[in-house]
């Protein structure tokens, strides 16, 4: 099962590169566009990945793992917000939390132990691995939006496909 997570992780990982690398360079009027959809604009919805990310990855799961991610959490508000909303810091920090994520799957212990990840009214109570899944799932998901959000805006973008990475074990 560590291998899959991990294996997912890196996909995550190489896909949110090639999708930063798409958005870097789109003026703030595209950024700030507003689509209609949940999270209004495309800049929102990338720092709704980020803040969800590495607050769960970083502030939860990481204490399984003993790794240490003061340097991510210290990115963002209580409230999930990013403290700098700037692309190329919206950029450097998804490189940042996708490296801390695959450290935190690689030395997670006990996958199939059953713990406990809660959000103002509700907890889940599930294993490790699937809450890991779980939350690699939420950022594919939402690259997906995202991929849509470009689409909207007119901006060329294939990123999602994971058949067309090269990923190792």
């Amino acid at each position: 099962m560590k291998e899959i997570l991990v294996l997912q992780a890196k996909y995550n990982k190489a896909a949110n590169a090639a999708m930063m690398s798409i958005v870097a360079g789109l003026s703030d009027e595209k950024l700030d566009a507003n689509l209609g959809l949940f999270y209004k604009n495309l800049r929102a919805e990338l720092a709704h990945i980020l803040g969800v990310q590495v607050a769960v990855f970083g502030g939860v799961f990481a204490k399984w793992a003993g790794v240490d991610c003061a340097d991510i959490l210290s990115q963002i508000n209580e409230d999930l917000s990013l403290k700098n909303s700037e692309i190329a810091s919206i950029a450097k920090l998804f490189a940042a939390c996708d490296e801390k994520i695959i450290q935190i799957i690689e030395k997670t212990p006990e996958l199939e132990k059953i713990d406990e990840l809660s959000f103002p009214g509700i907890t889940f109570k599930k294993s490790r691995a699937n809450l890991i899944l779980a939350l690699l799932n939420h950022s594919t998901h939402h690259r997906g939006i995202v991929g849509a959000e470009l689409e909207l805006l007119g901006v060329p973008n294939d990123f999602n496909g994971m058949l067309g990475y090269e990923l190792q074990f």
